[in-house]
């Protein structure tokens, strides 16, 4: 399968001290449509997909079933070129990310 047009951007990757209000970009492709982006865990067969407006999205906005501080996880995006669903459009190249472990010893006090 042929790599999608919507890479990671490399200023995101190997940052594992993110907090809630940074964002992950990705490159900006022609024309209209949604970025879904999604975040994995493999050893734990965790993920996490959301799509967005924009070709970002904020830790922040991850409400329901948020990441967990700590956890090292693969980042990777792609955009809806066609506007007909994510279906058919394939994945830009991720990185390794991930939110910062000190988040969790703020969220247990």
């Amino acid at each position: 399968m042929p790599k999608g047009p919507a890479d990671i951007e490399e200023s995101e990757c190997g940052i594992f001290n993110n907090t809630l209000n940074n964002k992950v970009y990705c490159a900006q492709t022609p024309g209209s449509g949604n970025y879904q982006f999604e975040f994995s865990d493999p050893d734990f067969g965790f993920r996490r997909r959301i799509a967005v407006i924009n070709r970002y999205v904020q830790f922040s906005q991850m409400q329901t079933n948020p990441l967990v501080a700590g956890t090292n996880y693969f980042v990777r995006a792609r955009r809806d070129g066609a506007n007909d669903g994510f279906l058919n459009d394939n994945w830009g190249s991720g990185c390794e990310m991930g939110l910062d472990a000190a988040l969790s010893l703020v969220a247990d006090n």
